[in-house]
């Protein structure tokens, strides 16, 4: 853990250094986070809503009037929270399982403002592509005639057999108003590559939050 934050702070540092800092904002954001699950196993699993969240940094570069290049780096909360229905007919329980994973993620999106009705909108698109730094799965067990719910760190790894998939990678998509500075939007991310170490099944992070950026 210890090398992990070291490590995002190393990042943050030359990031602040190599963009100079000009346009640099503080970025909190809070939603929801959901994982596409395409798979072919017989039990019967749904999602529902899990909090997300997430903070950094950006930058952008103006490239001309009223159009920017956007990037960052940011640490968000990915993952899901599902509905397992375990046994047949009448004898089926429901049971919650939890699977968290944080990113340290590097966005890059083509700004645009536009005028509508005298407010500065804005709208953005691009891409992100993340490495996984840690993880927690909460899961029901069976033990001594009852279920109980036990939890296990997960980690990330080049090795399918050792661990998940550390990368990731999908599209932005962005739109929201300026007010006093401050960036208010509704971004949505939408991950294309697969966050699952098993056959037979593929997972993907889908995310959608309210974002704030507040000038430093």
């Amino acid at each position: 853990m210890i090398r992990i934050i070291s490590s995002s702070l190393i990042l943050l540092f030359f990031f602040i250094e190599i963009t100079n800092a000009q346009n640099l904002k503080f970025e909190i954001g809070i939603g929801h986070t959901y994982q596409l699950d395409k798979h072919n196993e017989t039990d019967i699993s749904d999602q529902k809503f899990m909090f997300n969240y997430s903070v950094g940094l950006t930058n952008e570069f103006e490239i001309q009037k009223n159009s920017f290049i956007r990037t960052g780096l940011i640490f968000e909360k990915n993952g899901r929270k599902e509905i397992i229905s375990l046994g047949e007919g009448t004898k089926v329980t429901n049971l919650d399982r939890t699977v968290k994973l944080w990113y340290l993620k590097l966005p890059v999106s083509y700004k645009q403002y536009v005028k509508i009705n005298k407010l500065n909108c804005f709208f953005e698109l691009g891409a992100y592509g993340g490495y996984g730094l840690f993880g927690n799965d909460t899961y029901p067990s069976w033990e001594n005639e009852t279920w109980i719910t036990k939890s296990k760190k997960l980690k990330f790894s080049m090795n399918k057999l050792s661990g998940l998939p550390p990368f990731d990678f999908g599209l932005i998509s962005k739109v929201g108003v300026k007010i006093a500075k401050i960036d208010i939007n509704l971004r949505y991310m939408h991950g294309l590559l697969d966050q699952n170490n098993q056959p037979g099944r593929t997972i993907k992070n889908r995310s959608l939050m309210i974002s704030f950026g507040v000038p430093l």
